[in-house]
């Protein structure tokens, strides 16, 4: 009797505590996913459609928390946050890189070489985007999706219309970036760097004149609010990337990794329409809130002109590799040109 008490006794104890490590097995990866964006920009959008889709695929095992709006890092620290994997995915604008190493400005420094979604997607998929791939693998990162905020870029103020140059003399203007930065002063203007998050407040207080952004951040956080003048202007698109903590990423089982990379394709692929969509609506939009420019292509040849010195300085700090990278993008730009997409 004893003997059969003790069978029982350690049937019982090896099903629960199998059934423990089971439970274990499947509890649920819960990654971080930090974006600048408020929750109804079309990136945030994508983001929930990303998490959602990895979340039904995986059966519940991987639950991605979407923060937008900044909630846990604005987007000067989400690459820092990302590469200590404070968070496991971040949302970081292209020019964010730069910090790290001047080749990631290689658009943003060549003004007016590559407007378009197209150029966009084609530098993105093609040999130029798995350069920029391999040096953020370098420091630590793993790009999943690759996408724009937008390509129209825009440059607001609340104290008159922007159509030359000269126009911007005088006036505070904020920058997300360096090379926005420098773009800024070349055309006659002065920068303020901060991120996308304290804009609003910054315009509103009129510690800035204005703001060089992308349409659909003017419009999605109501910039029309605390500014009346618009310019619309078409120089280079721009690219936001999700990036992985490549650690993180290179530990997860492989049915997983492939999970999120299948969820991130679709993710990108809808918010590539999305953009095409909704990009030529943002300037309809906006010319019934604000005064409203959009840049002919002689301006826009002015401006280039102007710009010019950051393209030299650029092409001279990066040398042989900026060389090498920059005749990727002028391929591809030629082959956009010669074989535009239907």
């Amino acid at each position: 009797m004893k003997s059969i008490v003790k069978i029982v006794l350690v049937s019982f104890f090896l099903i629960f505590y199998l059934g423990l490590d089971a439970w274990a097995a499947e509890k649920p990866i819960m990654p971080k996913f930090s974006l600048q964006f408020p929750p109804k920009h079309h990136l945030v959008r994508a983001a929930d459609l990303f998490a959602k889709t990895v979340s039904d695929k995986s059966n519940g095992t991987i639950k991605i928390r979407v923060y937008p709006s900044g909630q846990i890092y604005q987007e000067t620290e989400i690459i820092d946050a990302v590469r200590s994997q404070s968070v496991e995915i971040g949302d970081v604008l292209l020019e964010r890189w730069g910090g790290f190493d001047e080749l990631f400005d290689v658009l943003a420094s060549n003004r007016y070489l590559s407007p378009g979604y197209d150029i966009a997607w084609r530098i993105a998929d093609g040999k130029a985007g798995k350069y920029l791939s391999e040096l953020m693998k370098k420091r630590g990162c793993y790009p999943i999706f690759w996408s724009c905020s937008g390509v129209s870029g825009g440059i607001t103020n609340s104290k008159r219309p922007l159509v030359k140059p000269a126009d911007l003399k005088g006036l505070l203007i904020r920058v997300s970036t360096a090379p926005s930065g420098e773009m800024i002063k070349l055309l006659g203007g002065s920068p303020v760097l901060m991120g996308g998050g304290e804009a609003y407040d910054a315009m509103q207080r009129k510690t800035v004149d204005g703001s060089e952004t992308t349409l659909s951040s003017v419009f999605d956080r109501k910039y029309y609010e605390v500014q009346k003048y618009l310019t619309v202007y078409m120089d280079f698109p721009s690219i936001h990337i999700w990036i992985v903590n490549l650690k993180w990423w290179n530990d997860l089982a492989k049915e997983k990794g492939e999970i999120l990379r299948q969820a991130a394709l679709a993710a990108q692929n809808w918010d590539r329409q999305e953009l095409d969509d909704i990009e030529a609506d943002y300037t309809k939009k906006l010319q019934k809130l604000m005064t409203t420019h959009v840049q002919t292509k002689a301006e826009a040849d002015e401006w280039r002109r102007a710009c010019q010195p950051m393209a030299d300085g650029w092409l001279k700090k990066t040398g042989a590799e900026g060389k090498k990278l920059l005749d990727l993008v002028n391929e591809t730009v030629k082959e956009s040109k010669e074989t535009p997409q239907k």
